[in-house]
């Protein structure tokens, strides 16, 4: 019985082994065992056989691939809960209408995704290898006309 309240406890309590944030990368074709394994290693989670409680506990979920951002102290429960739901990182750069790439290069530069030289690079070679975000999480980029009456 007190195996049993032990993890109930661990499933349940906030944990933070990693000091600002942590970023995991669960590429597709990655299994429960293997992403227990990689959160532990990030120090998401304390221990990898609670992730697999958890998955077996909900074994109808499906685990989404991705890049997922950890800032704060999660339980088993949450971290399991955002892996299922594919509740990943990525960036959204807003550009309004009429903006040239210099100004997106700065706002780019400011979101911390990459260099305004490096954006520069890439707009003026679109070459797949031009620029290299496999370091960063991925960033989503709208363009919004704004409306003038």
């Amino acid at each position: 019985m007190a195996g049993v309240a032990y993890i109930g406890i661990d499933l349940n309590t906030p944990y933070a082994g990693f000091n600002r944030e942590a970023f995991v990368d669960l590429p597709k074709g990655t299994g429960a065992r293997q992403m227990a394994a990689m959160l532990q290693n990030a120090g998401v989670i304390r221990h990898s056989w609670t992730f697999l409680i958890a998955r077996a506990l909900r074994r109808g979920a499906t685990l989404q691939a991705g890049e997922y951002r950890f800032a704060q102290p999660a339980s088993v429960l949450e971290i399991f809960d955002r892996v299922r739901r594919g509740d990943v990182f990525y960036y959204e750069l807003v550009v309004p209408e009429g903006k040239n790439m210099f100004d997106i290069a700065a706002a780019a530069e400011r979101l911390g995704v990459f260099s305004a030289e490096q954006f520069l690079e890439a707009a003026r070679n679109p070459a797949p290898s031009a620029i290299s975000t496999r370091k960063r999480p991925p960033w989503r980029a709208t363009c919004s006309p704004i409306l003038t009456a």
